[in-house]
Order: structure tokens, then C-alpha cells, then sequence
């Protein structure tokens, strides 16, 4: 058996993220933070300081990826609506569920059936009474209806619905929206960026 040798680094840092405000115009920021991991395994031809050098330029390199790239739900300051990127990174996150959940049982229905078939080959009526019947008929229902929910989430979910009531009352926090008027940046802000 051949063991390799891997590498590892990890990077974290954060950005000051800029949002002008899709329905009240306001200039907002907020503190965006993230971290990312890399592994690389041996390379014959590569020594270990060079691995560890590549681990962390890729490490490095997906992080910028990720802050680049992402966004963190932060509603408007002054309006309290969610920003459309926003919203649909909440509508995947929310609908995820129901589409694992649902994938799974599918699975597991199909190896149920295959194990039916199998044991059965001969009575070809018998796999399809018994694939319909309780309870894997109930699964695949379960399943179907699981996936049926992810996608009216998907279709469906509005996290500006009570944006009213957010509006104007969220505190500037740490990672809370901040006015872009109202910024000004401290000694203790300067250090967004992380070390490996």
C-alpha cells in the first residue's frame, strides 16, 4: 500500500463589501469574513517546500475566489430589503433541504427496486406490486412531495416580505450593515485580511 505524504493550508480573511441598495438607493457596507482549506497530495517531482508553497497560493487563491465571488444576507439600513443576489443566495440555502431530502429517498427507492428485481427475476408481477406497495410507495410519494416543497420554496420565498419592519431599526454591528456616509474606518478594521 502506498501512503502519500498531503499538504494543508488554510487562509481566512475578510472585505468590506459596498451594496448601493436596489430599492431605496442607499449606499451601505458590511464586513464580509470567509475562510477556505486546501489540500494537495505528494508530487514526485515536487519538493516539500515547494507542496506547502502551492497548498497556500490555491488556499489563497479560493479564498479571493469566495470573497470575490459571495454574499452574506445583510438587509438595507434604511429600507430593510435584501439585495436580489442575496435573495437568491437565501433561496438556495432554504430549498437545499427538501432537494437533498427528497434525492435520498429517491435512492433509496431505486435500490429497493433493484433488490426486488433481483430476488424476483422469475415473477415478473411481483417486483411491481411490491415497488408500489407500503412502504416504499409511501417513500417515493414522501420523496416526490419533499422535492415538490424545495421547489415552491425555490419559486416561492420572499425574505423582503417584512422588510418594513426592518426597516431603519437593524444596529450597526460588527458584521451589521454600516451607511456608507457613516463609515469611517478603525485601527482594529484595518486588519481584514487574515494569515494562513
Amino acid at each position: 500500500m502506498v501512503h502519500r505524504k498531503s499538504h494543508s493550508a488554510r487562509a481566512a480573511g475578510a472585505i468590506w463589501r459596498t451594496v448601493k441598495c436596489v430599492g431605496c438607493g442607499c449606499e451601505f457596507l458590511y464586513r464580509m469574513q470567509r475562510d477556505a482549506k486546501a489540500t494537495k497530495f505528494d508530487v514526485a517531482m515536487m519538493s516539500d517546500d515547494e507542496m506547502t508553497m502551492a497548498t497556500s497560493s490555491e488556499a489563497w487563491a479560493l479564498l479571493a475566489h469566495r470573497l470575490h465571488a459571495e454574499c452574506d444576507a445583510v438587509p438595507c439600513p434604511d429600507c430593510g430589503i435584501y439585495q436580489p443576489d442575496m435573495v437568491a443566495m437565501l433561496r438556495k440555502r432554504y430549498s437545499r433541504l427538501p432537494y437533498v431530502a427528497g434525492i435520498v429517498a429517491i435512492a433509496v427507492w431505486a435500490i429497493h427496486i433493484i433488490g426486488v428485481a433481483l430476488r424476483n427475476h422469475r415473477d415478473s408481477f411481483r417486483p411491481a406490486i411490491q415497488m408500489l406497495g407500503p412502504p416504499f410507495g409511501y417513500l417515493l410519494i414522501g420523496a416526490l412531495f419533499a422535492i415538490g416543497v424545495g421547489v415552491f420554496i425555490h419559486m416561492t420565498f420572499d425574505p423582503n416580505k417584512y422588510s418594513s419592519q426592518r426597516a431603519g431599526t437593524l444596529p450597526p454591528g460588527p458584521n451589521g450593515p454600516i451607511r456608507k456616509a457613516d463609515f469611517t474606518l478603525t485601527d482594529d478594521q484595518l486588519g481584514v485580511m487574515g494569515k494562513s
